[in-house]
């Protein structure tokens, strides 16, 4: 890693945006180092990122020959026990491995409204998309959250990163067919084993949505759990197939 890459992501973190590039130059959110173009982080820095470049097709989860992991094989269908791996989700991608620095750079957009850094991963989480010779979707859906938690961030993350994805593959950014009607517990704050519980029935899909493939974005997949949910709820309404692409993955 970067010699001074931690120096930037300490309790007074700042995303350096266009106002700051007018008067100090542009400069990486990693390591406050000088960029000669305008990207949020420098070249040198986002090639040190843990990409998640060979993962388990279905979970994302990531391994060395981005084949099925063992845990799909042996529980297909699980958690949604649908009859294919990875319950009710075709196909799952993420853009890095859940760990240091890109644990910091998902709570900084979260939290600390990083909204440049997530319009910045947003248009990084495109280049999986086009790599991979995926199928183009009719729409994209951003996890949505609880209007409660919405009005207490002032944002979507999730949102934020499909923005840049939605543009870049010139298909619909739907944020009002899914609503998450439960204000659920933040997964994070429970055991892997109660978090298919938190989101059962957490999310409803609107009358008449005529989508036959979907992609959801969301900033990270843990245990699947709350897209498998969401991919649920979208297939009872008539949805064919839906894929996931995240922004990072859990070990």
């Amino acid at each position: 890693m970067r010699k001074g890459l931690a120096v930037n992501l300490k309790d007074h973190i700042k995303v350096y945006n266009i106002f700051v590039a007018l008067f100090s130059g542009n400069r990486c959110f990693l390591c406050a180092n000088r960029s000669e173009g305008h990207e949020t982080i420098c070249p040198a820095c986002l090639d040190d990122l843990p990409f998640n470049t060979t993962a388990c097709p279905a979970c994302a989860k990531p391994n060395a020959t981005s084949r099925l992991c063992a845990a799909c094989l042996n529980h297909p269908g699980s958690p949604g026990r649908s009859g294919r791996p990875g319950g009710f989700i075709n196909k799952s991608r993420a853009l890095f491995q859940y760990h240091y620095p890109v644990n910091h750079l998902i709570q900084c957009m979260k939290f600390r409204q990083g909204l440049e850094l997530a319009n910045y991963l947003g248009g990084i989480m495109g280049e999986v998309f086009f790599n991979d010779g995926s199928r183009r979707p009719d729409c994209i859906i951003p996890v949505p959250l609880h209007r409660h938690r919405l009005i207490s961030r002032g944002y979507n993350q999730s949102v934020e990163l499909a923005r840049p994805l939605a543009r870049q593959l010139k298909v619909n950014l739907d944020n009002d067919s899914c609503k998450r009607i439960r204000n659920t517990v933040p997964q994070s704050d429970l055991p892997a084993k109660k978090r298919q519980g938190n989101v059962r029935n957490a999310f409803s899909v609107a009358e008449g949505i005529s989508y036959s493939h979907v992609l959801l974005i969301d900033d990270v997949i843990t245990t699947g759990s709350t897209v498998n949910e969401l991919a649920r709820t979208l297939h009872k309404a008539g949805v064919a197939r839906v894929d996931v692409l995240a922004c990072a993955k859990t070990i």
